[in-house]
């Protein structure tokens, strides 16, 4: 069995738009990711409260479009592999954590407008589904 919830669509440079979706698995172990090794590089397991922690994270500030913005890294190893997720892949991944574990970040997201942020919307349809597993 598996549950999801889509949440708000972000729109990135160069007009290409990614619609995060949440699932949650009723056995981890029948889940069999097909990679797209242009888009993806490795599969492996982090707990998603460390997208809420200051730990292991760094962040640099840009401008796009005359807006300032911070990019999060987060550093993380795993079977002796290192691996660091960054960028839209940590924004999404923030984002799911917020809503998720109902708490916000220990630190200062400050994300591009374009790639939006947590809605009310967002808050409703998770709260919705976790009501219903």
């Amino acid at each position: 069995m598996f549950k999801s919830t889509i949440l708000e669509d972000t729109s990135v440079i160069y007009g290409i738009t990614i619609i995060p979706v949440v699932g949650i698995l009723s056995n981890k172990d029948a889940f069999s990711p097909v990679l797209d090794s242009a888009e993806v590089e490795a599969v492996f397991d982090v707990p998603l409260e460390m997208f809420l922690k200051n730990d292991n994270r760094r962040a640099e500030q840009r401008e796009w479009m005359g807006e300032k913005h911070l990019i999060h890294y987060f550093d993380y190893e795993v079977e002796n592999k290192k691996y660091v997720i960054w960028a839209i892949t940590a924004a999404i991944l923030i984002r799911a954590a917020t809503l998720i574990l109902q708490r916000p970040p220990a630190f200062l997201e400050q994300r591009p407008k374009i790639w939006g942020g947590i809605t009310e919307n967002d808050s409703i349809l998770l709260q919705r589904n976790n009501s219903q597993l």
